[in-house]
């Protein structure tokens, strides 16, 4: 029976391994699939800024003919459109790897034909540490693996103590003193010497190295949560302030002088100095978005899965 109870305990700790194993694969397609989002944002940022520079060019170039504008001015229009397709080709190369990692998770060929359509990043949670704290203990993988890998340790333990005294052995036995027959006894070896006092101290100091290991992760842990959700808030923080000031001023900004510079006053500097703020906001607006989500990614690493209610 006490080897029953350590084979059941075994297995239910090689099914906790495999979920926490599992719980990385799902982590790792989240952070992938982010990452991609976040690149297909950039792009049409990028491209909408490439857009505004062909138009506003083709104004330039007119009043650069016309002697209007020096080619010293024109010819940086020029050069911010061929940055930028640079940037979009990067872009372009990024997504593509993106692609690849996450067909490789889901286990999927590369070059499999799927459509991958961007999603908007996950509502922002403000939850109490106490919370996420106590949600961590019970719905982390990596807790429950530990804890079943203990269990383990006590079941083998008790095991081992149960080998201290000794089982009643009942069966046939074959006589071959004179008549050939067989008969039917009872045994029962007696441990006299050690009493399996080295498989029980093994056994206990496997138990006491799971147990500190158990107890310190746990600790460790716990600790991670508290710094993944500082910079968490933090993210959101920036983001919110970022949605809030930053980039509707720089769109106000642009949206403005592109309207002096379709009524025929243009001056060329500052306009391109816009274009130039308004896409830095914009992709700073991206990349503290994308601060956020891989930070909540973090914390729902270390915190779990939800449970399901049955």
């Amino acid at each position: 029976e006490a080897e029953k109870l350590r084979a059941n305990a075994a297995l239910v700790a090689d099914l906790a391994r495999v979920q926490a194993q599992e719980w990385d694969a799902r982590l790792a397609l989240r952070t992938q699939w982010a990452q991609w989002t976040i690149a297909s944002g950039r792009v049409q940022v990028v491209a909408a800024t490439v857009q505004a520079v062909v138009q506003i060019r083709g104004i330039v170039e007119r009043m650069e003919s016309s002697g209007e504008v020096p080619r010293v001015e024109a010819r940086l229009f020029r050069i911010e459109q061929a940055v930028a397709q640079a940037e979009l080709a990067r872009l372009g190369a990024t997504i593509a790897e993106h692609e690849v990692a996450i067909k490789r998770i889901l286990g999927v060929a590369p070059w499999a034909a799927l459509k991958f359509i961007p999603s908007e990043m996950p509502p922002a949670e403000t939850r109490p540490m106490a919370e996420l704290r106590d949600e961590m203990v019970t719905c982390s993988p990596l807790v429950a693996s530990l804890a079943a890998s203990y269990e383990v340790s006590e079941k083998a333990l008790a095991a081992e103590i149960r080998k201290q005294f000794p089982d009643l052995e009942i069966g046939p036995t074959y006589n071959t003193d004179g008549n050939e027959d067989f008969t039917f006894g009872v045994a029962m070896p007696l441990p006299l010497w050690n009493h399996n006092q080295q498989g029980v101290a093994t056994a206990h100091a496997r138990r006491e190295l799971m147990r500190v290991r158990f107890e310190t992760t746990i600790e460790l842990q716990l600790g991670e949560l508290e710094n993944a959700n500082i910079v968490y808030q933090r993210a959101r923080g920036q983001r919110l302030a970022m949605e809030a000031d930053i980039t509707p001023l720089a769109d106000e900004q642009a949206a403005e002088i592109r309207e002096i510079a379709r009524l025929g006053e243009v001056n060329t500097l500052l306009l391109l100095e816009s274009l130039t703020r308004q896409q830095e906001a914009r992709l700073t607006l991206i990349t503290a978005r994308e601060d956020e989500w891989m930070a909540s990614i973090r914390v729902a690493g270390f915190v779990g899965p939800p449970r399901i209610s049955p």
